[in-house]
């Protein structure tokens, strides 16, 4: 589930899901094999209102993985 401005619930469908200015890059990205870090890194390269970095959060790691990962 997806919730953009009003608290109403959007589903997501699909094996992927990206939000955000930069969507359409991310998508594209996902749709032929990138990974989630790289999706990102292609949007903030692509899109003129995407960009300064993705930070990666590892929630399944213990303690909290966190890494910044320098734009392209």
């Amino acid at each position: 589930v997806h919730y953009e401005r009003d608290p109403v619930e959007i589903p997501v469908e699909g094996p992927f899901w990206a939000f955000g200015c930069g969507q359409d890059v991310a998508l594209g990205a996902l749709a032929v094999g990138a990974g989630a870090v790289a999706a990102c890194s292609a949007a903030g390269q692509f899109h003129a209102h995407c960009g300064g970095g993705v930070d990666f959060v590892n929630l399944g790691a213990a303690p909290l993985f966190i890494e910044r990962v320098d734009p392209w």
